[in-house]
């Protein structure tokens, strides 16, 4: 399991709880955290898959190095 600090909507910050499967490349959100409350049930599909495409652009950031010059 992972974590990852997030803002929803650009406003709402919560802590999304994940697994990532290297061998199939997916991600399963697990939970969504406001303080101590888990929202992943009252989330749309649509906002889940917002969550699962910024785990992996975060995935890109890691990976990406400075430019040398």
């Amino acid at each position: 399991m992972s974590d990852l600090y997030m803002y929803l909507n650009g406003s709402l910050p919560v802590m999304v709880d994940y697994d990532y499967d290297h061998s199939e490349d997916t991600v399963n959100v697990n939970s969504v955290y406001i303080d101590d409350t888990d929202i992943v049930d009252m989330l749309k599909h649509e906002v889940i898959d917002s969550i699962v495409a910024y785990i992996f652009d975060s995935f890109d950031k890691e990976l990406q190095e400075p430019e040398r010059e």
